[in-house]
């Protein structure tokens, strides 16, 4: 993962937004894949409400929330520094017992506004390294969290990170096959097109120019085998 010495640095990012606005997740509908995490998260550590956020440069983007108060539970963004921003500066889980009482956390918006006390948080970073959010439970009152509680709150954390993960070789996977359509059929289209050109050629010169650039064709679909099936060049495919 990245290192910051401020959440401040770490939002704002350039590479870190980038990574985090590919993956699609920012201001989009929330999923059961996602929310019943959340919701077995609140039932075992018995902690009210449960976040899976999305870090972007001036909010934070909930892309699952259970138990959260209005206008939270519909707006489902907080703006300003959260407890989260702190939490991705690491990779270890971040635990607060009373915010209230903690220099680094009394002054956050979800403490003075929403009467966040505790917290327990897990850093979710993509494979890239960069650090998209943090899988969380809050709770209003004092909390002493047990390392059991941590430990399932990880895996939930793990199975959100394996969840976004997918969806992200899949658009890899789909980007990929739309790449590799396009670079074999621009050159079948070119052989179809002066194929077609050569009928109508009225002079020897016309057919040598069609026959080059159907030649330059078949040698962008050689280069296409060569390179994607591994087939060398001169050999025969299938």
């Amino acid at each position: 993962p990245q290192k910051w010495s401020h959440p401040a640095e770490m939002v704002n990012d350039a590479e870190r937004l980038a990574a985090v606005r590919a993956t699609g997740l920012l201001a989009s509908p929330s999923e059961e894949a996602f929310d019943r995490l959340t919701k077995l998260a609140t039932r075992i550590t018995g902690a009210p409400v449960s976040f899976f956020s999305v870090i972007d440069a001036d909010h934070d983007f909930f892309k699952s929330c259970y138990g959260a108060p209005e206008p939270v539970a519909t707006a489902r963004r907080v703006t300003g520094r959260s407890f989260c921003h702190f939490t991705v500066l690491g990779t270890a889980p971040l635990l607060v017992s009373d915010a209230r009482t903690d220099e680094r956390y009394k002054e956050l918006p979800s403490v003075k506004q929403l009467g966040v006390v505790a917290y327990l948080g897990i850093p979710l970073h993509l494979a890239s390294g960069h650090a998209l959010g943090s899988f969380c439970v809050v709770d209003f009152q004092t909390r002493t969290w047990d390392p059991e509680q941590v430990e399932i709150l990880a895996e939930f954390a793990k199975s959100t990170l394996r969840e976004v993960e997918l969806r992200i070789a899949r658009a890899d996977e789909h980007t990929m096959k739309d790449r590799l359509t396009s670079q074999i059929r621009d050159p079948l289209t070119a052989l179809h097109l002066h194929t077609d050109l050569i009928e109508d050629a009225v002079d020897l010169d016309q057919v040598r120019t069609h026959v080059s650039r159907m030649r330059d064709s078949l040698h962008r679909i050689e280069s296409f085998v060569v390179r994607v099936l591994g087939v060398g060049s001169g050999e025969r495919v299938g």
